[in-house]
């Protein structure tokens, strides 16, 4: 990945924002902190890639949407999974599925395909790109910090870190979509 990033720079963190690209982001978050690149512009880069992907996917879903669901019928149970959660918590859906390792590329397609008009979508994916951008850049900014605190080589904190935080995330999401079902059936 290393070699990739020295190779290709911003662009190669462009092309890492439009798909789940997190480890670029961070990693090249994390050498800002070294001097290599520039935060503020990795910050807006990796918007803009999050952005126009989930953008493009949203209307790949609201066009193509029914196609692809009939060429694909494994993303079918995926997407009985996410419309529901869309039915009962689409602001809050929105707003938190890039953060979510494995539904990032599929939710804005099946979104597309919901009820969910196309300018609420790109408002919140507008907040949440923001949201995620400034949160990944900044934390790998700090993981930058923090391995040249303990004096260890980036590259391999930022895999560790990048593993701990997706974990984290996925457990976080587990146990709030637990409480709010659980939340559901007391009412």
């Amino acid at each position: 990945m290393l070699n990739f990033i020295q190779k290709w720079g911003y662009v190669g963190l462009f092309i890492g924002s439009l798909i789940e690209g997190e480890s670029i982001v961070l990693t090249i978050s994390s050498m800002a902190y070294f001097g290599k690149f520039y935060l503020p512009k990795v910050i807006l880069i990796a918007f803009i890639g999050t952005f126009l992907a989930d953008q493009v996917l949203f209307y790949m879903g609201r066009y193509l949407g029914h196609g692809i669901l009939d060429r694909y019928p494994k993303l079918n149970k995926s997407a009985k999974k996410i419309f529901h959660m869309l039915e009962k918590y689409d602001v809050p859906f929105i707003l938190g599925f890039r953060f979510i390792y494995g539904i990032r590329i599929i939710s804005p397609l099946l979104i597309g395909l919901s009820h969910i008009s196309a300018l609420k979508f790109t408002i919140l994916n507008f907040i949440s790109g923001v949201i995620w951008s400034v949160i990944s850049c900044l934390l790998g900014y700090y993981i930058g910090a923090f391995s040249k605190i303990i004096g260890k080589d980036y590259g391999y904190i930022v895999v560790l870190f990048n593993a701990i935080i997706m974990l984290s995330i996925i457990l976080v999401f587990h146990f709030i979509s637990k409480y709010l079902a659980k939340k559901k059936r007391l009412l």
